[in-house]
């Protein structure tokens, strides 16, 4: 994991410089760098730093402007604060965004019962928390089972996909443990090998004739909606 600020969002980037100039794009990521998380309960509340803004302004500054860009964004405000300073950005780059806005599938839809998950996630560190959801371990009723959670994520980037232009970009800004569905369900890359996902990283669902490719860092695998085995 890249740990300067001015790295931020670099895999992403470099995973946009190999999409063809013709082929649409869809990409859900992490937001930027927020305040620290000492309370799920609160979660939802911790915003954006000083330095988060401006690693989102960067990554907007260093799109391409030639391609059309819709951003969407997870209900969560430091979400809506990564999409805006992404626009920002992009803007000053001579760039227009179009406006997706909130999506609630890019929340936490996968979470059944809050006080529930609020309890388990006490008796783990985030880490073992998520592996424990992950490999199924759980109690049921909690959180809906990760393969089937990583589907809904994928089900979101699809319909967004097939929606856009030839050479679009679709920027998703979501949280890192929807993207870390999709990376280990699909890629299967598990962030106790991997690490755990950077902010403003995410992956990248490229079209292509010969179906949809989901892709990180150098991985690629065309989906059809079935994680990996």
């Amino acid at each position: 994991m890249h740990e300067g600020p001015l790295t931020h969002g670099d895999d992403l980037l470099a995973l946009l410089e190999g999409v063809p100039a013709s082929a649409a794009a869809v990409a859900v990521m992490r937001h930027s760098v927020r305040g620290p998380v000492t309370d799920l309960r609160t979660s939802p509340d911790v915003l954006l730093t000083a330095e988060g803004e401006a690693a989102a302004r960067r990554l907007g500054q260093r799109l391409a402007p030639s391609r059309p860009v819709r951003l969407g964004h997870s209900p969560i405000e430091r979400c809506a604060q990564t999409a805006r300073g992404v626009a920002q950005g992009f803007g000053l780059a001579g760039g227009a965004i179009e406006w997706t806005g909130a999506i609630e599938a890019l929340g936490a839809p996968y979470v059944l019962d809050f006080e529930r998950l609020v309890e388990a996630s006490e008796a783990h560190d985030t880490r073992s928390f998520v592996r424990a959801w992950f490999d199924g371990a759980l109690a049921p009723g909690i959180i809906v089972e990760g393969r089937q959670a990583a589907r809904g994520q994928l089900a979101v980037a699809l319909e967004h996909l097939e929606s856009s232009p030839a050479g679009g970009l679709t920027l998703l800004v979501s949280h890192d443990w929807n993207v870390m569905l999709l990376r280990e369900h699909y890629l299967g890359v598990r962030h106790d090998d991997a690490g755990w996902l950077d902010y403003l990283d995410g992956v990248l669902l490229v079209g292509d004739p010969e179906g949809p490719e989901l892709r990180w860092r150098t991985l690629a695998r065309r989906v059809d909606g079935r994680p990996c085995p």
